[in-house]
This record gives structure tokens, sequence and C-alpha cells, in this order.
């Protein structure tokens, strides 16, 4: 009787495996064909890197959905590492708490298109420059004094910008010019 109980969860965890790796290639596919779809309507090269880093993560939380499965399946007990995996977490998320800002900010700046490559942008601490590059964790501006800026895109996702190329490239000037009390008002 304990031969076959053993021979069934071996059978059982073999399934849950070659699951496990079918549903984790149909979901890279997945990935990959909106990803495609998604890199060919923007000219940038942060939503290449942006697709790897989604796909590499399905990838391991998959395999992990995975794993607990096949523990369960030998009837290991999941709970002490399932808390140790969110205890993990959140030792990993406070050590990593600038780190992740940055990154998600660099995709919700990204995804937000509030500027592009080769915008004149004024931040508001006053500097103002072209980008020259929006990476996944900073994004790097040229001022007009020559200056290379990296900002990294926490910060700037909390920022006020002014972008003088958006909506169009179309710019006001205000120019101060005086007339003298007793001019001709004709001319």
């Amino acid at each position: 009787v304990l031969q076959l109980d053993l021979i069934n969860m071996i059978n059982n965890a073999i399934i849950i495996f070659f699951i496990t790796l079918t549903v984790t290639r149909v979901v890279g596919i997945l990935i990959e064909q909106w990803g495609r779809e998604f890199a060919r309507k923007t000219k940038s090269k942060i939503d290449d890197a942006l697709l790897v880093l989604f796909h590499r993560f399905s990838r391991i939380i998959l395999f992990v959905i995975g794993g607990i499965l096949i523990l369960n399946t030998f009837n290991i007990e999941i709970t002490p590492f399932l808390a140790s995996l969110g205890i993990m977490g959140i030792v990993l998320g406070f050590a990593l708490q600038n780190s992740l800002s940055n990154v998600f900010g660099g995709i919700s700046l990204i995804l937000d298109k509030n500027f592009k490559v080769g915008d004149t942008v004024k931040l508001s601490s006053g500097e103002l420059g072209k980008i020259m590059d929006v990476g996944l964790r900073s994004t790097k501006m040229r001022t007009f004094d020559n200056e290379l800026l990296v900002i990294p895109n926490g910060k700037l996702a909390d920022a006020t910008l002014q972008n003088y190329a958006q909506p169009d490239l179309y710019a006001r000037s205000r120019i101060p010019f005086g007339v003298e009390y007793g001019s001709n008002t004709d001319k």
C-alpha cells in the first residue's frame, strides 16, 4: 500500500511538473507576442528590457507555484515554507526599496509617456535640458551647459516636470518692449 501511494505521489509530481512546464511556455509565448506588439508601437529600447524582465519574473513565479504544488503532493507541510517566503519578501522589499522604486518609477515613466528621448524638459528643481536616455533605473538629461544629469526614476516619477515638446512644439515667448510717451501711436 505504501509503495502504491509513493508511486501515485511520484506520478502526480511528474504530471504537475509537466503541466507547470507547459503553462510556463504558453505564458512565455503570450508575453513574447504581446511584447512584440507593444515594442513595435514604441521607439524606446526600454520595453525590450522590461519584456525580458517580465518574462523571467513570470517564469520564476510559475515554477515556484509548481514547486509548492509538488511539495504538497508529497504531503510536505508547505505553510512554514510560505511563511518564510513572505518574511523573505518583506526583508528583500525593505533592502531593495530604493532600487525597486527606481525600477517601478522607470516602468511608470515608460507607460505614462510623459516625455521621450529628445524632449526638452524643465525639472521642478530648476534644471533645464534634453532627455538623452530613459533607462530602467535612471534617466539621463543633458543640460544646455553640456552637463549630463543622471536622475533616478523614482525621484523623476514623483517630480513635477515641464515638457516643452508636448503636446506640440509651438512655443510662446514674452518680449518686453517700451514706447516713449510722446511717440506717434500710428507708427
